[in-house]
């Protein structure tokens, strides 16, 4: 890489006040984009801006994970990727790691069940809760196979969940259902949403059709059951 492509890539860079201000800061106005400009997808402006992006696109992706902000997971996903193949590899384990501390919340939450021990009320919600599933479904096509994984460890859970609470099983299975994962897992998913569904009937026309809310529908009932 000659001065001069050097200098015109950082001239880039320093015009691009999106970019700019979110390296300064981790975080993106809604709606806000980088540069549309093609010299983005070279490997010599991204070996230059990579170092200074990733720890600053890993944070900020894994903060749209705690709170819940699904319009900065967009915002973040619908910008240029400005990582090369070993930062890449880099923020896209770090994410992973969290994914993992995450789905182990939902295993312990399955083996208290298991055990009939109880359960708190907003750590099961947590493991299936819908907006949860749309930044999973948000995150980049390398999250697949985690999306396939949690997706089958949900069923597990619905599954020992549905001996006693049959209303909350279904409910985190239709949450469930909404996850871009395999598609064996989803018709399992939506097997054992049927088989349920089937059992109670008359509970299909009480789940409403707004999954964001039917937790707060069914709080009172938590504290009675568990």
């Amino acid at each position: 890489m000659n001065h001069v492509t050097t200098q015109s890539l950082f001239t880039l860079i320093r015009r691009d006040a999106v970019l700019i201000s979110f390296l300064e800061t981790g975080t993106i106005s809604k709606g806000e984009r980088f540069l549309n400009d093609p010299r983005y997808n070279e490997p010599a402006l991204l070996q230059i801006i990579a170092p200074h992006f990733e720890p600053v696109f890993t944070a900020a992706v894994i903060t749209a994970l705690q709170m819940k902000d699904t319009q900065m997971m967009r915002d973040l996903m619908a910008n240029p990727l400005l990582l090369d193949d070993c930062h890449q590899s880099r923020s896209y384990t770090a994410i992973l790691q969290f994914l993992n501390e995450r789905e182990s919340q939902l295993l312990s939450v399955r083996h208290q069940l298991q055990l009939a021990q109880p359960v708190d009320a907003l750590a099961l919600e947590a493991t299936a809760d819908i907006v949860y599933i749309c930044l999973l479904n948000l995150l980049p096509d390398e999250f697949h196979s985690f999306r396939t994984e949690y997706c089958k460890e949900v069923i597990k859970t619905a599954r020992i969940l549905a001996k006693k609470h049959h209303k909350m099983a279904i409910i985190m299975l239709s949450n469930i259902l909404e996850l871009k994962c395999d598609i064996p897992s989803h018709l399992q998913a939506e097997k054992l949403y049927n088989e349920l569904q089937a059992e109670i009937p008359e509970l299909s026309r009480q789940i409403p059709a707004a999954r964001t809310s039917i937790w707060v529908a069914i709080g009172s009932l938590y504290s009675k059951l568990f």
